[in-house]
């Protein structure tokens, strides 16, 4: 069987149950043609039941674009903590590196040291042997 739509103009209560004002239903093409024909129902959707489906539409296509939208900026912000936290990671290894580079001059400072240390021990002993030997 076919089916059509109708839309009952105000409030009905009948043998099939109850149909509420501009609310449109789906029933059968003979029930539909009598119910039309009756002068409480229109074939399809009446001017209220469009407007109230027109204005649900914009409600739902307003909710869509403002999901969309918070959606955009959820990707947005994700996406600059991402790049924030990778500039962070650079950072944090360019100092690690610099540190090394810092902690391997002062390591290669102090070896300097250490042997100028012992060369000069070194030339003191030699220097105090030299003149302990030069005077016997």
């Amino acid at each position: 069987m076919s089916k059509m739509t109708v839309t009952p103009l105000r409030m009905q209560v009948g043998d099939y149950g109850r149909a509420r004002a501009h609310v449109p239903i789906k029933v059968d093409a003979d029930l539909g043609a009598r119910l039309v024909k009756g002068g409480n129902f229109v074939e399809g959707l009446s001017d209220v039941a469009k407007k109230r489906a027109a204005g649900i539409k914009a409600r739902l296509d307003a909710e869509t674009a403002a999901a969309r939208a918070a959606e955009a900026a959820r990707q947005k912000a994700e996406k600059e903590a991402e790049r924030e936290a990778e500039a962070a990671r650079k950072k944090a290894e360019a100092a690690r590196k610099e540190a090394e580079k810092e902690a391997a001059a002062a390591r290669e400072r102090a070896d300097q040291e250490a042997k100028a240390e012992q060369q000069r021990q070194a030339d003191a002993a030699k220097a105090a042997g030299g003149e302990g030997g030069g005077s016997e």
